[in-house]
């Protein structure tokens, strides 16, 4: 039985880094490892569903807003995980995201205890203090996982122990769709990055067409980002959506919403390797996406399991929705390639696989 510390920054939110967290201790638990989810939040009531054998531990460090503050924070995490470190001395430490890396690989210099720094986002969308400073520190971390090949290369040039890990997906099941629903899906943090913007534009069009059809949108505005949440204001008060558009509240019953769902839509602007493509097409939607710096261009084929689409192209990726929705054949057989795409190489066992080969890696050094 191995000893797993994931350092993540919180529990509450029902964002993708906080969904990798929980599939991945529950998939460690049932393997039988012992796993603790040390967070920097004091909540510590997850929005996923966590096995009770999961322990959850909490360093009292709520996020801030102030940049100022949050250097002081950091080095508070810094001193505060080092002492969890040395008092429970963990086989290994997952640290998710980049600043959680760079804390866990600072904390636990010098105790023999190897870090893995998990990324979860582009290369190089990041604060550019973290861009100059995890160049100096993931020198330190025992290895460096990326979610795609073209981040792994980059990261190789800082530490050559980096690898390749794709995100695991639980939950696999083609679901053929009748032609009822009428419904186009779009998941995530409702943010910049995102692209939600770029999605109302769209429909703005699409809507007139298709008068019987509906967006669905499913998200959360992340609390130190609220002029967003007015921009989207804006736009729906101006094109005058009515019925044919509904936001609502992360849920935990997200595969209810897959399932009910006849297209899947993404129009981020960067993505890492983002769960809720995964997910859509493990559940068989047909996807359509920008093919925005990393991520969709390694789990789309285009014109196989769905469309990728060159980023910011509105009027093509238009035109391709438009082509889903008027072919209900088309949207079944992309549908279908996209469950097998996930299926073949996103499934929880070979994923697991590839975790327990590093780890045993990394705990014999």
């Amino acid at each position: 039985m191995r000893d797993i510390c994931i350092f993540n920054g919180g529990v509450k939110n029902s964002g993708g880094i906080e969904r990798v967290a929980a599939n991945l201790a529950n998939m460690w638990v049932a393997d039988g490892d012992k796993v603790t989810l040390v967070i920097s939040d004091s909540c510590t009531e997850s929005f996923f569903k966590l096995d009770p054998n999961i322990k959850i531990t909490s360093l009292g460090v709520d996020h801030n807003i102030s940049v100022l503050r949050q250097l002081g924070d950091f080095f508070r995490l810094i001193v505060k995980f080092r002492a969890y470190v040395k008092r429970k001395r963990p086989d290994v430490v997952m640290g998710m995201w980049t600043s959680r890396a760079m804390i866990a690989t600072i904390a636990c210099l010098g105790l023999g205890i190897p870090v893995i720094a998990c990324e979860h986002s582009a290369y190089e969308k990041m604060r550019s203090d973290f861009k100059i400073l995890r160049l100096f520190v993931y020198r330190l971390s025992t290895a460096v996982v990326a979610l795609t090949e073209r981040d792994t290369d980059l990261y190789k040039k800082i530490n050559a122990n980096s690898y390749t890990i794709p995100n695991a997906i639980k939950r696999i099941r083609y679901n053929e769709r009748d032609d009822t629903n009428k419904t186009i899906l779009w998941v995530g943090w409702i943010s910049y990055e995102k692209g939600v913007d770029r999605l109302l534009e769209i429909w703005s069009e699409i809507c007139k067409k298709y008068p019987d059809w509906k967006l669905k949108i499913i998200g959360k505005i992340p609390d130190d980002k609220p002029e967003y949440g007015k921009i989207l204001d804006r736009m729906k008060n101006k094109y005058e959506f009515g019925g044919q558009l509904t936001i609502m509240a992360s849920t935990q019953e997200i595969f209810n919403e897959y399932d009910n769902a006849d297209i899947f839509v993404m129009t981020s602007r960067y993505e890492g390797l983002p769960m809720v493509l995964l997910e859509a097409m493990a559940s068989g939607l047909p996807v359509i996406c920008y093919d925005c710096p990393t991520g969709p261009r390694e789990i789309i084929e285009d014109r196989v399991n769905g469309f990728l689409i060159s980023d910011g192209d509105t009027k093509s990726f238009a035109e391709k929705l438009s082509l889903l929705i008027e072919n209900n054949a088309l949207r079944k057989v992309y549908g279908k390639n996209a469950y097998d795409t996930v299926n073949r190489c996103f499934n929880e066992k070979i994923v697991s696989w590839k975790w327990d080969d590093l780890i045993a890696r990394c705990i014999s050094r």
